[in-house]
């Protein structure tokens, strides 16, 4: 006698959690795709700052093998001032320059592909906060709909009567 209203009683409360998790769990897909995002975006930011101290530690290598050709030269008696001393030294900065712009590019580069991910991350949780509002929404209406139809199969019936 009293089966069908149990069962519109439990499929009540089974639209109801229902209703209430799908938000639950884009909230928490939003949270976690935002924090992703603040991840990458300071992985990018990190790859920047050691691309640049790389390409600092470059120059001061430059600089100091410089130094020992412009040292070695001088002890040779050579006049590093001109001619051929004075190319090779600007050879050795230029090809040491080249180098550190290489490794300032390469960290770019990965600090580009982090800001890609952090852009990407952004729009997860974008979508997700959608995800959720649209999700509240449409369950309300499954929910009344599927409610209503228990009622109307009968369960309603016996709750009616007192």
């Amino acid at each position: 006698m009293c089966v069908p209203q149990t069962l519109a009683a439990l499929q009540t409360l089974s639209t109801a959690s229902q209703i209430l998790s799908t938000p639950r769990e884009s909230k928490y897909q939003q949270a976690l795709a935002h924090n992703n995002q603040i991840l990458a975006e300071r992985q990018a930011a990190e790859e920047r700052r050691i691309g640049q101290l790389e390409a600092n530690k470059r120059r001061v290598q430059t600089d100091i093998e410089k130094s020992r050709q412009r040292n070695a030269l001088a002890s040779m008696g050579v006049d590093t001032s001109s001619g051929t001393a004075l190319d090779i030294l600007q050879d050795t900065a230029e090809a040491g320059e080249i180098e550190a712009r290489d490794v300032l590019r390469n960290a770019q580069m990965r600090a580009y592909n982090q800001d890609l991910r952090a852009n990407s991350f952004e729009s997860s949780a974008a979508y997700q906060k959608r995800r959720g509002q649209n999700a509240f929404g449409q369950d309300l209406i499954n929910g009344g709909t599927t409610i209503l139809t228990g009622f109307g199969k009968g369960g309603g019936r016996g709750l009616l009567r007192y």
